[in-house]
């Protein structure tokens, strides 16, 4: 991929610059590098101990691969680090999720919401995390909130597919993500592992967006 090279390029002209690194780890996660992508992210700490930036990228790789005890450990340590990080919570969140800790998973994304100021990324993945516990009547009405909010801040159609497919919509699932892929929309790449798409990967429109992102369809890892 044109990315990894660049981001390889970058480390070629220094090793140290850890942004280079922990964007390499994110190209390696979603592309389903998932050892190559651990390993980048931990030297990007290795090289920057205490560097918040460099956490969330190691968080990513683990839910990435599915290591979710991994993830919900290194989320509690860059807790105890940086508390009031609203990625550190986000992280923790998402283990408490894959791992049907739905309360956990909800209290973290409201902290990680209050932490950063009402972000409305982190609204709709505490959208979403309702959505996943059965709380369809609140993950709606926070939902229906989301484009009067993107207005002001971005939230990525990407996110938006996610919540309709917690709920079980898929065709407005992939009615989002498919504006995600025609505006090339962050976090469209995550769509190979992520592991909230789970739901969607048997139906053709999922192999058909792959194909699309020019990844190859099949199982996410």
């Amino acid at each position: 991929m044109a990315a990894e090279r660049e981001f390889r390029r970058s480390i070629e002209l220094d090793p140290r610059y850890i942004v280079a690194h922990y964007w390499l780890s994110m190209s390696l996660g979603w592309q389903g590098r998932f050892e190559e992508a651990i390993a980048e992210s931990k030297h990007a700490l290795h090289l920057d101990p205490l560097s918040a930036a460099a956490n969330p990228f190691l968080a990513m790789a683990y839910l990435c691969s599915r290591q979710y005890e991994q993830l919900a450990a290194h989320a509690r340590r860059t807790i105890d680090l940086y508390p009031d990080f609203p990625a550190s919570h986000s992280a923790l969140a998402w283990a408490s999720l894959e791992t049907s800790n739905h309360d956990l998973a909800i209290a973290e994304f409201k902290l990680a919401v209050q932490c950063s100021g009402g972000a409305t990324l982190f609204r709709a993945l505490l959208a979403e995390a309702h959505a996943v516990a059965g709380n369809r009547d609140e993950a709606q009405r926070m939902l229906r909130q989301l484009p009067e909010n993107a207005a002001q801040e971005y939230v990525t159609p990407y996110v938006i597919g996610r919540i309709y497919a917690a709920l079980d919509q898929k065709d407005e699932a992939f009615r989002w993500l498919e504006t995600g892929l025609q505006e090339r929309a962050s976090w469209m790449p995550f769509l190979k592992v992520d592991p909230r798409m789970d739901v969607l990967r048997a139906d053709r429109r999922f192999d058909d967006l792959m194909r699309r992102i020019h990844f190859p369809p099949g199982p996410a890892h």
